[in-house]
């Protein structure tokens, strides 16, 4: 019997994909500039890729973000020379958040985030750590080696995408708390915010705030990544 496969509407076509060159000469020539990330943002919103869409989901970037680091150094360790980068521009736009969108609508995340303000951005971590912390956001980043990694990111509900992204190993940050040997997991616990997050106040019937965990090992990995921007800049909304 024949496997035939029907892609559902959110599927990605290669189509969409940024050329591995194409990403890395805008780069390359904004550095050389010396303009920065603003200019990098410039550059991206009138792309030919681009041209002919809207380029609403790159204006997205909270003006208050952090932006001392950027762009950031690139790791060539990491690297997805198989795969395309994805373009910015659908990158910034197609997002699967409940906080703020109708479960499958993937593509109309970007013009619901306006009433979202995620700055101050405070991180805490307590639990079994000989050092509880609390970081302003900004510092956290100011004080860490940001550099980039192109990865693929690849979601359950079977689309990827290839990105450079920028951060920091979340080993680093684990460290600072000095976890004690009693420590086995690290949960991440997001915002409760339902008057800025219109998911959380229809979706009742999810456990928010949204949480994820890892076990230690898999978070002293160098594989985990705390991502703070992609494509050069800090991340939108």
């Amino acid at each position: 019997m024949a496997n035939i496969i029907l892609r559902p509407d959110w599927a990605l076509p290669e189509s969409v994909c940024t050329t591995k060159a194409a990403y890395t000469n805008r780069r390359k020539f904004i550095q050389t500039l010396g303009l920065g990330s603003v200019g990098f943002a410039a550059m991206g919103g009138c792309s030919a890729e681009s041209r002919g869409m809207v380029d609403g989901p790159l204006d997205k970037i909270p003006k208050n973000a952090p932006r001392d680091g950027f762009p950031a150094p690139r790791n060539e360790a990491y690297q997805v020379p198989e795969r395309e980068i994805t373009e910015r521009l659908v990158a910034s736009s197609y997002n699967n958040f409940y906080e703020f969108i109708n479960q499958g609508d993937l593509k109309n995340v970007w013009p619901l985030v306006d009433d979202y303000k995620p700055f101050p951005w405070t991180l805490e971590v307590r639990g079994q750590v000989a050092k509880r912390q609390t970081w302003d956001l900004e510092e956290l980043i100011k004080s860490m080696p940001l550099e980039e990694r192109v990865c693929r990111f690849r979601c359950v509900e079977a689309w990827s995408m290839t990105i450079p992204w920028t951060g920091f190993p979340l080993a680093k940050l684990i460290e600072r708390c000095e976890p004690k040997s009693s420590a086995s997991f690290v949960k991440f616990t997001c915002v409760s915010r339902p008057d800025q997050l219109p998911g959380q106040k229809r979706a009742t019937w999810y456990p928010w705030p949204y949480f994820e965990a890892l076990r230690m090992d898999e978070a002293m990995n160098e594989l985990a990544f705390v991502a703070v921007g992609m494509y050069g800049e800090p991340l939108p909304k």
